[in-house]
């Protein structure tokens, strides 16, 4: 992976966390809902942003590890998983 896409991505994930820290959080990662891109981009979030900062946010390692078979995602305002 390229320096500038690492980049793109972090600053990506950093508005998402900014605008959405319900769901979304640096280092206590948790599932996110499927589908929850459609949720991003009908809030009018720029497409660039959602897919740079949720290809960086589910690709990291503490995404990956904390995926649970059994879970729900977290929607973009709840705080805890959606049931």
């Amino acid at each position: 992976m390229s320096q500038a896409r690492k980049e793109r991505g972090f600053v990506a994930v950093s508005q998402l966390i900014q605008m959405f820290p319900a769901a979304f959080d640096r280092f206590d990662r948790k599932p996110l809902k499927l589908g929850i891109h459609d949720d991003l981009l009908a809030r009018e979030i720029a497409s660039d942003v959602v897919r740079a900062g949720l290809r960086s946010y589910c690709n990291a390692a503490g995404y990956l590890s904390a995926m649970k078979p059994a879970r729900r995602g977290s929607t973009l305002t709840a705080t805890r998983p959606a049931w």
